[in-house]
């Protein structure tokens, strides 16, 4: 099965990618912005229908909740891995070992992010996006 990067999407190959846990992602504002000018670009858009203007798609709390929430790792990319501030020799260590040797022993290095650090990126990067 092909891995996917859990950012943009593309294809990563055979033992490359890098692990991060759900609180290196969440937490850093760049990822925000990166998804807010991408898959999530609906968010800030606002839509008329008859007199009544609503939100487009989904809310920010709804996002938050969603992506704080998640407790397996994330598989990074090399272009998306720019986006965060870590060791990317640990995480790429990380995920080869969790990859070869223990498949299901992602849980021990991740988990749900905090949600009140996760609300605090994602309004950081919703106000410089939109």
């Amino acid at each position: 099965m092909a891995r996917k990067c859990d950012v943009c999407l593309k294809t990563i190959p055979r033992n490359r990618g890098y692990a991060l846990t759900t609180t290196q992602v969440a937490t850093t504002p760049a990822y925000w912005e990166y998804a807010f000018t991408h898959q999530w670009a609906y968010v800030g858009k606002q839509v008329k229908l008859l007199d009544v203007t609503i939100q487009a798609g989904e809310t920010l709390e709804n996002l938050v909740q969603m992506v704080a929430s998640d407790y397996t790792p994330w598989l990074i990319c090399d272009s998306c891995i720019k986006l965060f501030k870590v060791d990317r020799n640990q995480c790429l260590k990380l995920a080869k070992h969790f990859t070869a040797e223990m498949p299901n022993g992602w849980q021990q290095i991740t988990g749900p992010g905090d949600l009140k650090e996760t609300f605090s990126a994602a309004k950081k990067a919703y106000r410089s996006v939109f």
